[in-house]
């Protein structure tokens, strides 16, 4: 928890959480519209209604799970845009601010060009991972909905679900030095996803809780939201889990990253904005 500890510090210890402030803005963008459109809330609805709910096809249990608002599918490639935009700005922010000492906001389109792929490609990544541990629950939970003990059913369906979470945040944590090698060096994408997957061997301690505590805090917010009525409060639950554990995590990478190769921290050494 080491380094957990460490990204803790650098957003909320020092200048006040003016650090966690800042980046936060530019990733809340996305997490307003992925709150929205795609809760968590879905899963609890589906999992307290197990034993009593019917899905005659496979179809009507994906319905069942996924979002199927209007224009959820456009809401998500604007998301992912957003997400790229807003990774590939806080990541060159941090970079600085760790490289430099001066927590300053440089060129925005110059840093998206400096940063696009590394941004783009962890994202796609992070939304892959996500869509394929949506399609493993599904299919498993085809598998067991139609057990003749719908009890027994839920319980293996609830099983799997936190293997695959498990097996999901594992996954993550793997990559977790991928982008900041990426940012700080410009190594090649595939060439820093081995060096990051090879780094995390011995570090696993450190990087695969702070991932878990992302998926389950997640899954909080979609508890909240099933026992809420509202829907703009859920809406609003999610935003703020989503957004707040994206800040966190984006970070966690950069400071864990300067932890592993032993990175001389400027910004620990002058105040905010170099002031």
């Amino acid at each position: 928890m080491k380094y957990l500890k460490k990204t803790l510090e650098y957003l909320f210890k020092y200048d006040g959480g003016k650090r966690f402030f800042l980046t936060w803005l530019f990733l809340l963008p996305p997490c307003v519209l992925v709150g929205f459109f795609f809760p968590t809330t879905k899963y609890m609805d589906f999992l307290f209604g197990f034993r009593t709910t019917e899905y005659a096809t496979f179809g009507d249990l994906w319905t069942g799970v996924f979002p199927v608002f209007p224009y959820a599918w456009i809401a998500l490639a604007a998301a992912a845009v957003l997400f790229v935009l807003g990774v590939g700005y806080v990541s060159s922010i941090l970079t600085r601010h760790i490289r430099v000492g001066k927590l300053t906001f440089p060129n925005f389109f110059r840093s998206i060009n400096n940063n696009f792929f590394p941004a783009l490609t962890v994202t796609a990544f992070f939304l892959l991972t996500v869509f394929a541990a949506h399609v493993l629950f599904v299919l498993n939970a085809y598998i067991w909905v139609h057990l003749a003990s719908r009890l027994l059913g839920l319980v293996m369906t609830v099983l799997f679900f936190l293997l695959i979470l498990i097996g999901m945040a594992y996954l993550m944590s793997s990559a977790t030095l991928w982008l900041p090698y990426m940012s700080f060096t410009g190594t090649y994408v595939f060439r820093a996803l081995g060096i990051a997957f090879y780094k995390s061997r011995n570090r696993q301690r450190q990087f695969f809780l702070p991932c878990l505590f992302a998926v389950v805090f997640a899954l909080a917010a979609g508890l909240a939201g099933y026992y809420c009525p509202l829907w703009y409060v859920d809406a609003i639950i999610h935003t703020l889990v989503y957004s707040v554990s994206l800040t966190v995590m984006v970070t966690f990478t950069i400071i864990s990253y300067c932890e592993v190769e032993s990175v001389q921290r400027e910004d620990l050494s002058r105040p905010f904005f170099g002031r």
